[in-house]
């Protein structure tokens, strides 16, 4: 198994989700990583990796019920935090409803 390096980035949204997020134990906080697309030599290949950019992203998912927030890496290293607290503001009203 490949060992991932997951980027100051996403350890702090970690932190910060799990220490934000902590009074609700149905969350299920994880780092995720790009994903790659390899192509098998013996099947033909009937879609193209790179026609979306979505297992291209590194961040942070939360599930919570039926839903899943997604949150980029690029919003801690472009000081986006605004959208962090938002999507933070959004799963406390989710829970709520």
């Amino acid at each position: 198994m490949k060992s991932i390096s997951i980027g100051v980035d996403v350890e702090y949204l970690l932190g910060y989700l799990t220490d934000e997020l902590s009074d609700m134990p149905e969350l299920r906080i994880h780092a995720v990583a790009p994903s790659t697309t390899q192509k098998s030599v013996d099947l033909p290949q009937d879609y193209d990796p790179n026609s979306n950019d979505v297992h291209l992203k590194r961040g942070v998912r939360v599930r919570m019920k039926s839903r899943e927030f997604f949150f980029p890496a690029n919003w801690v290293k472009d000081q986006r935090l605004d959208l962090v607290y938002a999507q933070v503001d959004e799963i406390r009203k989710f829970t709520h409803d």
